[in-house]
């Protein structure tokens, strides 16, 4: 080879180089946006796995305390049941107390 061509072919590698080195710089800057953007996706993810344990936590508490309340309001509802059963019961003793009283009060009228 003759010192031109040697030289051609050194200025064509050179020029290749160059064009590879323009090619990994882009490749690196791509590189480099695309961990920003993942690093912000794990942050918004981290972020919403936190917002669903959280929340997740609030609703066990809240069914927790209406499931309470509904023990509560059952016990209630029996209680308040049972009462209106003897207050019908006593009245429907009063009734009959009262008639016998009025059937003494007329067999005592009777016998005067």
């Amino acid at each position: 080879m003759t010192a031109k061509k040697q030289k051609i072919a050194l200025e064509t590698q050179k020029a290749a180089v160059n064009q590879e080195r323009l090619k990994l710089n882009q490749t690196k800057s791509t590189n480099q946006k695309y961990r920003r953007e993942i690093d912000c996706l794990r942050k918004e993810l981290t972020s919403a796995l936190n917002e669903c344990k959280r929340l997740t936590a609030g609703t066990k508490k809240a069914k927790k305390i209406s499931m309470e309340q509904n023990k509560q309001q059952m016990v209630h509802l029996r209680l308040a049941e049972d009462h209106t059963c003897q207050a019908i019961a006593l009245m429907s003793t009063h009734e009959a107390d009262k008639k016998k009283f009025d059937s003494d009060i007329a067999k005592m009228k009777a016998n005067l």
